[in-house]
């Protein structure tokens, strides 16, 4: 439901970090993004989860987020017993029909941290 990928064009110290490593930027791009970056930006998105008043079990308590590796990003969906969250983030259906996006602005919280521990940890493995 919502992808990240490296942006370079606004971002002159990431570039500048893996144009240090050319050769193995990108694996430690990915094995940083899945180990940390992905499991942080879900934990924010999860913190942006709506909980209904009805008593059972809600999505914002349990494992409710996967991901979905790529190359250079990541993409977060629900599993699909919580396919149901894209009717609150998207304001589809009879109940709610206020969009409340908390995918988007949980990911959008974490962008930037995400970027300036890539870009440490590019700059780690340069000096290494």
């Amino acid at each position: 439901m919502v992808k990240f990928s490296i942006e370079f064009e606004d971002n002159e110290e990431l570039l500048e970090a893996f144009q240090k490593v050319p050769n193995k930027a990108e694996k430690v791009t990915n094995n940083f993004l899945e180990s940390k970056g992905a499991p942080e930006a879900m934990r924010a998105i999860i913190g942006l989860m709506p909980v209904s008043r009805v008593s059972k079990r809600h999505a914002k308590d349990s494992s409710s987020l996967k991901q979905k590796m790529e190359n250079l990003g990541f993409e977060i969906m629900p599993k699909k017993k919580f396919n149901y969250l894209v009717f609150p983030n998207d304001g589809v259906g009879s109940k709610n029909l206020k969009e409340q996006i908390f995918f988007q602005l949980g990911l959008k919280q974490v962008e930037g941290s995400i970027t300036i521990q890539l870009t440490d940890v590019l700059l780690k493995a340069a000096e290494l």
